[in-house]
């Protein structure tokens, strides 16, 4: 604190003031400096982004791999597929042509000794064109009286 001439004491303002404080950069030496390969990064921390890379470069072509081989296999199925398919096709042609009712004929009249139908062998049946049924009617006037109605209801029921 500065003191006055009068033996007053006054403060010293100077101290409240905001100061400008200078910084100083201040160098050490290290004598044991940790080497750096690549932007300031320690080996270890190179040697284990490269592993990272590596790794993730191997999975990236061993997916490619796999999915070359089952592009491939589902290639030969489908391949296997259309062949069956068309296999199916051949036999089923070929059970049509032998179940066709030339190929039946031949086989029944070669093997069997069947000959065809000729029209000597037909006999036609003349039926009665005029065949009725006829039912006859009860003589009423014997019977008693709740035979009587039946019978005309059974009548009227059957017109």
């Amino acid at each position: 604190m500065a003191v006055s001439q009068n033996n007053t004491s006054a403060y010293d303002l100077s101290l409240f003031e905001e100061r400008k404080e200078r910084r100083t950069i201040k160098v050490i030496k290290n004598n044991n400096p940790t080497p750096s390969l690549l932007f300031g990064l320690s080996p270890a921390t190179v040697l284990f982004t490269a592993i990272i890379v590596v790794a993730i470069t191997s999975l990236f072509i061993y997916n490619n791999v796999v999915l070359t081989e089952i592009g491939a296999q589902i290639n030969s199925v489908a391949a296997e597929a259309a062949d069956l398919e068309s296999e199916h096709v051949r036999l089923q042609a070929s059970l049509e042509n032998k179940l066709s009712v030339k190929n039946i004929e031949t086989s029944a009249e070669n093997s069997m000794g069947l000959v065809k139908m000729d029209r000597s062998q037909i006999e036609y049946i003349n039926l009665a064109p005029n065949d009725v049924v006829e039912v006859a009617e009860q003589d009423l006037a014997n019977g008693n009286l709740v035979e009587k109605v039946i019978a005309k209801i059974k009548e009227y029921l059957n017109k």
